[in-house]
């Protein structure tokens, strides 16, 4: 559909974006009146797609948010609750939408969008790729009987601080890509905040020799019926004890619960770390429901580990984002715009795959949009499988 144009909304727009919405995935808003007032009052970054005489037919939700990559905080977006009015499916609606929405981020100073795909297939579109977000596992209680904690537990309340809380989700997620950076405030928001009595929540701090040593956030499933099911939904620690705190405290729920569900970072494989007698009936799933996109090559070449007094070549072939794409040579923290020919070529998507760690440059090479010139071992140092960890909800 020709003439349509994408742009952030104004608040007196916010109200129609919502009825998109409902409409689109056939919910309900129960009091249109209030709905309205809160959409005005709102300060969500909304953004719209609208035909020649402006009427607003699609619609998305921008989040903003620091995350961690390679170890610093970077500023990072994503995308969310992307719908068109049926009737103007199938006519750009929503990719011109997308496209606006990725060089705005670009320009305003984000490193990486992402988003949880509807299908795989139409957001490679836009030069996004799937990485690893997290490995869920689930085993019995008895799967920890070889771990001890002699630690102290500190059930959280509602009023009590969460600022333990937040050093140890900063200090465990800076090591993981893609991980936000809490503040104390979204920690209780998003996080720690409920009531156990009624919502069957439960937030623990674990302390070693008095010093906070991990926490973990678990809720009460009692499904399927008649199992129940000990949930982690969110934990941190310091190093390897924490870990092994973490994993001894876990175990004491043998009598409450018939099997716990834990995650790892993707990245992160639980077997290698377990040490247990009944480790083989550990299940394992990879979460692939996830995708990244890389906003400016030069500033991710820059912040990549790499081995100190070399250099490198990269090409990244990016038609949406002209800024993103060209050849850039990388050594220590910089990455220079150059013509040198290049030791790496890829496309968009295999890059903001690589970069963000969901790959490593051995399974890359297996794709048709990578070709290595040269460099090899250099290159597998830099771009390697990492941890990576995605808990915010968006």
């Amino acid at each position: 559909m020709n003439g349509m144009t994408a742009r952030r909304l104004c608040p007196s727009e916010r109200y129609a974006a919502r009825e998109i919405f409902a409409i689109s995935m056939h919910g309900r808003i129960p009091d249109p009146e209030a709905a309205r007032e809160e959409c005005e009052k709102g300060t969500s970054d909304l953004w719209g797609t609208f035909l020649p005489d402006g009427i607003l037919i699609s619609e998305a939700l921008l989040y903003h948010y620091e995350n961690w990559f390679e170890g610093v905080p970077v500023p990072c977006g994503a995308i969310s609750t992307v719908a068109t009015l049926p009737e103007y499916r199938k006519q750009g609606a929503a990719s011109e939408l997308i496209r606006e929405m990725l060089r705005t981020e670009r320009r305003e100073g984000e490193l990486f969008s992402a988003l949880f795909p509807f299908r795989h297939d139409f957001y490679r579109r836009f030069g996004f790729e799937t990485v690893p977000m997290q490995n869920d596992y689930i085993f019995t209680p008895g799967a920890l009987a070889d771990y001890r904690f002699d630690g102290t537990a500190e059930l959280w309340r509602p009023g009590d601080p969460v600022s333990y809380h937040t050093a140890l989700w900063n200090r465990f997620a800076g090591g993981c890509n893609m991980a936000a950076v809490r503040s104390e405030e979204t920690m209780l928001e998003e996080h720690v905040d409920g009531e156990f009595w009624r919502d069957r929540k439960f937030c623990y701090l674990l302390r070693l020799d008095g010093e906070p040593a991990a926490y973990v956030i678990f809720q009460d499933d009692r499904v399927p019926p008649g199992i129940s099911t000990l949930a982690v939904g969110d934990w941190a620690s310091d190093g390897a004890k924490g870990f092994s705190a973490l994993l001894g405290f876990l175990g004491r729920f043998g009598a409450e619960y018939d099997r716990i569900e834990f995650y790892l970072p993707g990245g992160v494989e639980f077997y290698s770390l377990l040490r247990s007698k009944q480790s083989f009936s550990v299940e394992k799933k990879t979460r692939q429901d996830y995708m990244v996109r890389a906003l400016d090559a030069g500033k991710i070449l820059g912040l990549l580990r790499k081995p100190s007094g070399e250099t490198f070549t990269v090409r990244v072939r990016d038609s949406l984002i002209p800024e993103n794409d060209g050849n850039w040579t990388v050594g220590g923290s910089s990455a220079v715009r150059t013509d040198a020919a290049p030791d790496l070529s890829l496309s968009a998507e295999a890059f903001s795959q690589l970069a963000a760690g969901g790959a490593g440059l051995e399974e890359a090479l297996l794709r048709d949009d990578v070709e290595l010139f040269g460099k090899g071992d250099l290159l597998s140092l830099v771009f390697r499988r990492k941890p990576i960890l995605v808990r915010e909800c968006f």
